[in-house]
């Protein structure tokens, strides 16, 4: 329905910091849709993806996905750890 409706869905550059064979990334993610003859900002939300080096290649152990729509306290907490080293899981 998305991309038959006209869509795209665009991440921005990740905040990356990395600690051994552990790393976070943080990032944004937006989801435009056309309607009315152009694209609109459908969804907004901040992303957090927790990695882990196996066998010398990055995975994705756990992906977060929280909407930020003005009043979601787990999206502002997620972008101010950013910076933050990353966790075990």
């Amino acid at each position: 329905m998305l991309v038959t409706n006209g869509s795209g869905h665009v991440n921005s550059i990740p905040h990356v910091i990395v600690e051994g064979d552990r790393a976070r990334a943080t990032n944004f993610s937006t989801l435009f849709m056309w309607k009315d003859n152009e694209f609109i900002l459908e969804r907004l939300a901040a992303v957090r993806w927790d990695l882990v080096r196996d066998q010398g290649r990055w995975k994705v152990r756990k992906r977060t996905t929280e909407p930020l729509h003005g009043t979601n306290k787990k999206a502002k907490d997620l972008l101010w750890q950013a910076g933050d080293k990353p966790r075990t899981l």
